[in-house]
């Protein structure tokens, strides 16, 4: 009996956790159960591959796995690969090599190569979170979207079989640092298409003569966010070679882009007058320079570099009030920005504070001062102040900390507008929010004043109660004639007595 309950319990256990990888279980064969978590780190010296047709999901539950053999790829999948958890995958070869066909997911987690790509894209891969770097001298990117164009570096994979959507990249967030000296962080190569969504990727190389870049277009790349930085290079290099598989188109719609020797550079032996690189958003700090041999079209964008010039007459470039930067934008995209300051009545100048107490009423109160300022801006910067707009503007504001409002009264606000030397006052809209509002064509200095006024209600109360020592007399009087009568009343009563 005790035998058989002993093998009960291990049966119980085998299949409460069938899918957790143990040391008794190579790695590679529990693969096939489809899921698995680890509970050890794993040290291997040949690559675990998930085969066509195989889905498999590995947690690595805070477990790592390196690949020690020279060359060798921690995993090769060929079929549906998702990697979560946290956890680190080391190689000498690619942490991950995605091949032809072949879709994976990587959510979390660290991914690291000595000697190769850290990852190697020929399939689907989205990319969520990750961190990713690589060994100072591993001669490589630290990622690469598509294929190179000979067999040992595209794994022995031919691209004449691939099609112009057989490779797809998507990145929403992470961090990504190449350490390596001259190479890029991204490289975007024959057949990729690359969508960057979010993360910070940075070109670490310690060599000030030859920094590496941070993206490396040869095909088709969307950056939407991000941020970019390229402390010894450009930040981006872009280039067409191939009208079908190498048509270096780049469109950048957002992000934050820095490079010490420029932001936009060309891909070495790019074909000259092909190939486009559009700007129609972002923030880019580094010098621009506007003649490349693919086209730059600059729709858009925030600028250190105040010589930047627009590619289209449909854009102008304004200065950033307050800044050293300028902005690309068309007049349509300027928007009406107010901004308020409460300021001091110490700060106000005396002509303008008496014009503002000529028009205080006596049964009026002042209870605090702003500068109020209307600005044309894009994207929340200011490029222009207007100080009289062609249409009133509604101005809306905290309303400030005033004295309390006595118990029966209500009251009623007025904005003072002083300017070009004229004192006007303005109707003021109370809003449940705790905020006022009023309508102005008008930007310069405004005071805040106020009226308290008893309600109609108190009013008709002070008639119905007059105050106390009216009342007073009035009930002395009456109980005085009250009296009076009850005696007169008394004397006729007695005297009709005596008459009986």
């Amino acid at each position: 009996m005790k035998n058989l309950k002993g093998i009960m319990i291990a049966l119980t256990v085998l299949f409460l956790v069938p899918l957790t990888v143990n040391a008794q279980n190579d790695l590679q064969a529990k693969i096939k159960e489809g899921t698995v978590v680890l509970d050890q780190d794993y040290a291997i010296d040949e690559t675990t591959t998930i085969a066509s047709g195989m889905n498999v999901i590995i947690d690595l539950n805070n477990h790592n796995i390196t690949a020690t053999g020279s060359a060798v790829d921690a995993f090769s999948n060929y079929g549906t690969l998702t990697i979560k958890g946290n956890g680190v995958i080391t190689a000498q070869g690619a942490a991950i090599t995605n091949y032809p066909g072949a879709t994976a997911t990587l959510d979390n987690g660290e991914y690291l190569s000595t000697g190769w790509y850290t990852i190697k894209n020929m399939g689907h891969m989205t990319i969520n979170n990750l961190k990713f770097g690589n060994n100072l001298n591993n001669g490589a990117s630290l990622i690469a979207n598509g294929y190179y164009g000979s067999a040992s570096s595209d794994r022995g994979q031919s691209e004449s079989n691939a099609t112009l959507d057989s490779v797809q990249m998507t990145i929403n967030g992470g961090t990504f640092t190449n350490m390596n000296n001259s190479c890029n962080v991204i490289k975007n190569d024959d057949f990729g298409n690359l969508t960057i969504n979010g993360g910070t990727f940075t070109a670490g190389s310690d060599n000030v003569n030859n920094g590496n870049p941070v993206i490396q277009n040869w095909h088709k790349a969307v950056v939407n966010d991000g941020v970019f930085n390229a402390p010894n290079g450009f930040a981006i290099i872009n280039g067409h070679w191939n009208d079908e598989f190498g048509v270096g188109e780049l469109t950048i719609n957002g992000g934050t882009f820095t490079g010490r020797d420029g932001v936009f550079a060309d891909n070495y032996g790019a074909t000259n007058g092909k190939g486009v690189l559009t700007i129609n958003g972002g923030t880019y700090n580094g010098t621009v320079y506007t003649e490349h041999a693919y086209s730059l079209v600059l729709n858009g964008g925030i600028f250190s570099d105040k010589n930047v010039q627009p590619t289209s007459n449909d854009v102008e470039v304004y200065s950033v009030i307050g800044s050293d930067q300028v902005i690309i934008a068309s007049p349509e995209d300027l928007k009406a920005n107010v901004e308020s300051n409460v300021i001091k009545e110490a700060d106000i100048d005396s002509e303008t504070l008496n014009l503002i107490k000529s028009v205080v009423k006596e049964d009026q109160k002042l209870g605090a001062f702003f500068e109020i300022n209307l600005f044309n801006a894009v994207e929340g910067l200011n490029v222009e102040q207007i100080a009289n707009a062609t249409d009133k503007i509604k101005v809306t504001l905290k309303l400030p900390e005033l004295e309390k409002i006595s118990e029966g009264y209500t009251r009623t606000y007025y904005m003072i507008r002083i300017h070009d030397g004229k004192a006007d006052v303005l109707d003021v809209k109370v809003n449940n929010d705790g905020t006022i509002s009023f309508e102005t064509d008008k930007f310069s200095t405004y005071a805040l004043a106020y009226k308290d006024t008893k309600t109609a209600d108190a009013a008709k109360q002070e008639v119905k109660n007059p105050n106390t020592i009216d009342a007073a007399a009035i009930y002395i009087t009456l109980f005085g004639v009250s009296a009076a009568g009850a005696l007169g009343s008394y004397k006729y009563i007695n005297k009709r007595k005596e008459n009986i």
